[in-house]
């Protein structure tokens, strides 16, 4: 049950993505955190949560250890989530052993786009990006200048601390045991 659980929770965060995408919904909505937090949770956390629910049931957990497990999976996926969206902005990709770059190019919505519409919502090439149009060299190149920006990756570091901590929080109410250590390892 949880399995199918998860996998209607992706399949929903794919075709929000895709409506959000397609219907141009409100720029305020497109390019909110809650709106982003929302996505992620049912496309990639969602996954993360379900596995680890699953796991603690599968171990015999009682309903609210099953539920500690399912927090500390969703809080991951988020922090996953927002790494690999870090990472294709300012990783090295010799280094993650992909290409990077690609969420810009696809219209993909993340943190450090939605911090910088934040700042700079009257930025034309930001403007043209949020408004789904395709983008010109000089534009994205102007995108990732705003990108590299310490107060986009100074929020982006910030947000990233509070996900790491609920992860933490939920480790704590975990019994102490190799699968936990495991977990706090990962």
């Amino acid at each position: 049950k949880e399995l199918a659980n998860t996998g209607l929770q992706i399949a929903h965060g794919e075709a929000d993505q895709l409506s959000r995408y397609i219907n141009h919904h409100s720029l305020k909505d497109r390019m909110s955190f809650p709106a982003y937090v929302d996505l992620i949770a049912k496309k990639t956390a969602s996954f993360f949560a379900g596995c680890a629910e699953a796991g603690a049931a599968l171990g015999g957990a009682d309903a609210r250890l099953r539920k500690v497990y399912r927090d500390f999976g969703l809080n991951m996926g988020i922090v996953f989530q927002i790494m690999d969206d870090l990472i294709d902005i300012y990783g090295d990709a010799q280094v993650a052993n992909k290409t990077l770059r690609n969420n810009l190019n696809e219209g993909t919505i993340t943190l450090p786009l939605i911090r910088a519409w934040e700042l700079y919502p009257n930025d034309i090439a930001l403007r043209s990006f949020v408004l789904g149009n395709d983008l010109t060299e000089k534009q994205e190149l102007s995108i990732y200048q705003i990108l590299a920006r310490d107060e986009i990756k100074e929020y982006c570091e910030t947000t990233l601390k509070r996900y790491v901590r609920s992860v933490e929080t939920s480790l704590d109410k975990m019994p102490v045991n190799i699968y936990r250590t495991g977990l706090a390892d990962l």
